[in-house]
């Protein structure tokens, strides 16, 4: 497996050099001043020097570079960063295409893990039975309504009975109740941890965990719809705390909570809930689980494929060196 995945560098690497034409490199010249608007000409000139490199060397573009900071990190910090494309294309060759509406569409993934999800939900569409939604609305007051298809937060609002119902095919969810330990960090929200399980041949491990926040009276926590997260160690302790946006936190900016140095609550429970998880998606072995804790203790939010690893954003140490050992093992 080694052997294979020298030999794919090296080809991914004669196929960057050997296509990198001047279309490329005034492409790079353009994001590097979109994404560094606030550096001077001379800055530029030098950081678009070092985005041709690391794309060059390793594949990294310039939005991974700019979210990860690679113009404020050494050269063995960036040389542990996982390309973000090598990510991607595990994805795409472990989670097969057939099997991706298991965890993609939002219903069908509540009916298939209904005794994880510790409240109700129905799916509200053209064909739903007449009355169905109005009776569910009516019983819970205030409910959550999600696109039946979207990620990172996109759709999500709450909804008061009598208000203006999308057009399009939703899920209709009971609100989540959250435990007191997690509401604290920003009550508006609910808060959840995002733990990603990768199926190796002898064992299913969990990593590149982190717990995220709203901001801003916001009901979504998600990191790409302005929310924020503390990276989580092996042990479930937070170690750093950050956004998508290059910044870091000590504590919550809206709540003055602390957002580092603090156990997850039932860290071992909810590490055994995703490895049992993981069990029951068909051929997806590589699937990121949003986790709310509730006083009746751990509910699934819902599932994803393709999850993103964030806490190099905020650590300034990559995954790449874990990442390869476990592909090994697949």
């Amino acid at each position: 497996m080694k052997g294979v995945l020298q030999r794919n560098n090296l080809l991914s690497f004669l196929y960057r050099f050997f296509t990198f034409n001047k279309s490329k490199k005034k492409k790079i010249i353009i994001e590097c001043q979109q994404l560094f608007q606030d550096k001077n000409d001379v800055e530029r000139e030098r950081l678009v020097k070092d985005m041709m490199y690391w794309y060059l060397r390793r594949g990294i573009s310039p939005k991974q570079y700019w979210e990860q900071s690679f113009d404020r990190l050494s050269k063995d910090a960036k040389l542990s960063m996982l390309p973000q494309r090598e990510l991607a294309i595990f994805d795409k060759q472990y989670n097969p295409k057939k099997d991706i509406h298991i965890v993609g569409n939002k219903f069908e993934c509540y009916e298939r893990f209904k005794d994880y999800y510790g409240r109700e939900c129905i799916l509200v569409s053209n064909k739903s039975p007449q009355g169905e939604f109005e009776s569910f609305a009516k019983k819970h007051g205030r409910i959550i309504i999600k696109p039946l298809y979207n990620d990172s937060g996109k759709g999500v609002r709450l909804y008061n009975y009598g208000d203006e119902l999308p057009k399009h095919t939703f899920i209709a969810e009971e609100l989540i109740r959250q435990s007191e330990e997690l509401a604290r960090f920003h009550p508006q929200s609910v808060n959840t941890l995002r733990l990603n399980t990768i199926r190796c041949k002898d064992s299913i491990e969990v990593v590149w965990a982190i717990l995220r926040y709203g901001r801003n009276k916001r009901i979504v926590d998600n990191a790409h719809f302005g929310g924020l997260f503390s990276v989580i160690d092996n042990n479930g302790i937070a170690i750093a705390a950050g956004d998508v946006n290059r910044h870091t936190y000590v504590t919550h900016p809206d709540t003055g909570v602390a957002l580092t140095g603090f156990k997850v609550p039932d860290w071992e429970k909810a590490c055994e809930m995703v490895r049992s998880l993981a069990t029951k998606v068909g051929g997806l072995r590589f699937v990121g689980w949003d986790l709310a804790l509730t006083d009746r203790g751990w509910i699934l939010v819902e599932a994803n494929t393709s999850p993103g690893i964030l806490s190099p954003m905020v650590t300034g140490q990559g995954v790449r060196e874990e990442f390869r050992r476990l592909k090994r093992r697949m």
